[in-house]
């Protein structure tokens, strides 16, 4: 299935076109200091798929930690990219008990 997302995403002429001639990576970074709350819980959740075939998310799990996050980060060493946002999926069931423990 991952596969075949790739495949078509990468392939398909306007997400292609746009990500080879508009989209710009260095101005798309995030920086710890730029985020607001980042190490309080309650308002901050990372979600992290070990598997990502977009970004080293072991690279970014050290690099929140090492800015002092310990509690927020969820990390799933067998997820894809945007798993965490699949219903059903773990991550999903992470997200949604973050908003409902928020909302007490």
């Amino acid at each position: 299935m991952e596969l075949l997302m790739r495949y078509f995403v990468a392939t398909e002429i306007g997400v292609a076109n746009l990500l080879a001639r508009h989209f710009d990576w260095a101005s798309n970074t995030l920086w710890f200091e730029e985020i607001p709350n980042a190490r309080d819980p309650t308002k901050a959740l990372f979600l992290l798929g070990g598997q990502d075939s977009i970004i080293r998310s072991e690279r970014v799990k050290r690099y929140l930690t090492s800015h002092g996050v310990k509690q927020g980060l969820w990390f799933d060493p067998t997820g894809t990219h945007g798993k965490a946002l699949r219903p059903g999926s773990l991550g999903h069931l992470e997200i949604i008990r973050w908003v409902r423990e928020a909302d007490t």
